[in-house]
């Protein structure tokens, strides 16, 4: 009874949602992703400004990727309602990491938001794969071991990827969750960004500026965003922050660092800066 009750609110209230979608805003920035790289914490840390909302109740909205389909009305939706008073002071934004590697998200993304403000946080695609390994071995999404995992990949994820791209409204779990090292190719996956937006629209973080100079890294948001900045009240412990549970042979390391030697070259030279790792 009361799950039905839950359900009964849920519907009820994204009725009203939808409803009242004339009055809420699109975004003004989104953060693109990438995952497992502190979107979450970016998010959080932002939707304590003062000037920015954030979108609620979901934080990961997806519309350019797998919600696509269910229009524009239910994307805005999800954004708080705001007076056109109010419009000229505030900032609205949200977080989908999977936006980055989504391979139709940015021409989506384009044809709705052509101006619009993009932030992509990075992080060591060596770490960033093996915490995302262990994201889905906690969800039960995935039961190879993790060499295996990361040998298979692509025999696992490519064919779903050619779906994608023959089919734009196929979407794939598969290509969704089991991207371990393809996730970490940044440097092509920016670059179908920047077909589409001018460099200075995509700001792009490592996850190191975020959580070793996050003072430093807001102030660079505030900035990009062209808002006031306001560091000192907020709380900028990290969120989702995942734990692995076993220990890794050192091949792994190994293994994905020889992977990713060209491929952070590559970001390298494209975002015109030295990496942290």
């Amino acid at each position: 009874m009361i799950t039905l009750i839950k359900k009964f609110l849920r519907t009820i209230i994204q009725a009203f949602r939808k409803a009242t979608a004339s009055s809420r805003p699109l975004p003004d920035f989104i953060i693109i992703g990438a995952q497992k790289a502190g979107t979450t914490s970016l998010y959080d840390y932002l939707n304590q400004h003062s000037q920015i909302k954030m979108s609620t109740p979901l934080k990961e909205v997806h519309y350019f990727s797998y919600d696509y389909s269910k229009g524009l009305d239910w994307y805005k939706s999800n954004f708080p309602i705001i007076s056109n008073k109010e419009r000229d002071n505030l900032l609205v934004g949200e977080a989908s990491p999977y936006y980055l590697f989504h391979p139709h998200a940015a021409e989506r993304m384009h044809n709705l938001l052509p101006d619009i403000k993009l932030i992509a946080i990075l992080r060591n695609p060596t770490e960033r794969a093996v915490s995302h390994y262990f994201h889905e071995l906690r969800h039960n999404t995935e039961s190879l071991p993790i060499m295996e995992a990361l040998e298979t990949e692509e025999s696992r994820i490519e064919p779903e990827r050619e779906k994608m791209l023959k089919d734009n409204t196929y979407e794939s779990k598969t290509h969704q969750n089991l991207s371990y090292k393809a996730r970490g190719r940044y440097a092509e996956q920016l670059e179908q960004y920047y077909k589409y937006y001018k460099k200075e629209q995509i700001l792009v973080l490592t996850s190191e500026d975020l959580f070793n100079n996050t003072a430093d890294c807001l102030k660079t948001v505030y900035e990009f965003l062209g808002m006031k900045t306001e560091i000192d009240n907020i709380d900028t412990t990290p969120s989702n922050v995942g734990k692995n549970k076993e220990e890794l042979d050192k091949n792994v390391h190994q293994y994905l660092d020889e992977y990713f030697k060209e491929e952070n070259k590559n970001l390298s030279q494209l975002i015109n800066r030295d990496l942290p790792w």
